[in-house]
């Protein structure tokens, strides 16, 4: 009867441990996402003022027409638009 509650104890604790262990390993999997989270939501949080910024940008017409010229060549009636070629060696 001592062997068998012995057993039973000894399988009792094996099964705790185990399960223990795999608390502890989903405790520390948990952290690492949170970890990730808070990195993204920071990425994030630093795209949107960027953002922001360019939308605030956008309401400018000198911001706008500086991006007309220097992105789509764009140039007012009578100027005339000069393109400078690369030479390759």
């Amino acid at each position: 009867m001592k062997v068998n509650f012995k057993l039973f104890l000894l399988l009792f604790i094996l099964v705790a441990a185990l399960s223990l262990g795999q608390q502890v390993t989903m405790v520390y999997q948990l952290e690492a996402d949170i970890n990730d989270l808070s990195q993204q939501r920071e990425e994030l949080a630093a795209e949107t003022v960027s953002l922001r910024q360019e939308l605030s940008d956008l309401d400018n017409l000198s911001y706008v027409e500086i991006l007309a010229r220097q992105k789509l060549n764009m140039i007012y009636p009578g100027e005339t638009l000069y393109i400078e070629a690369e030479m390759k060696k």
